[in-house]
């Protein structure tokens, strides 16, 4: 960032574009902030417009620090409505007999599951957002997929999902 000028700060709705490599990119939108985190859900389409990225599905997402898009490194392309997406669910603890309280990230809905159901659930997470650019380098096969990153489809699944409750 040069100096004195200031930091981009993202609002919900904004699209930007994520690089893959050193010609292609796919675009991500802020979905929702929470405490300085950025859920930002990344889709399918590669190289394409921001409105037929967003037509062709989440394909990963995470809530991530705005370093990349403060800096410029994930430049702002649009404001758009966003996305459709469910409010992700998080396991937060262990609740009586046999079951597992799911909360979303701010903690304003909750709703108890049993052990099994909450297989498909992960512990409330965050990522750099360098780890979520590999991650959509990976998808596209710019680099090795890892374990690490099925979180970030998982979640994108949920956020495509229909909500429990």
């Amino acid at each position: 960032m040069p100096e004195g000028s200031k930091p981009i700060r993202a609002q919900v709705g904004d699209v930007v574009r994520i690089p893959i490599s050193t010609d292609e990119y796919v675009h991500g939108q802020v979905l929702d902030i929470w405490n300085r985190l950025y859920l930002v859900a990344v889709f399918r389409a590669v190289t394409s417009s921001p409105h037929d990225a967003m037509a062709s599905g989440i394909d990963l997402a995470a809530y991530v620090f705005d370093a990349l898009i403060r800096n410029g490194g994930w430049p702002i392309v649009a404001s758009l409505p966003r996305a459709p997406f469910q409010s992700p669910w998080f396991l937060t603890h262990l609740g009586e007999l046999g079951t597992v309280l799911l909360a979303t990230m701010d903690d304003t809905s909750e709703r108890i599951v049993s052990v099994a159901e909450s297989q498909s659930y992960d512990n409330k997470w965050f990522e750099y957002a360098m780890v979520l650019q590999m991650a959509a380098e990976a998808a596209h096969g710019h680099r090795e997929w890892m374990p690490e990153f099925d979180r970030h489809r998982q979640l994108a699944s949920q956020l495509e999902s229909s909500h429990p409750g």
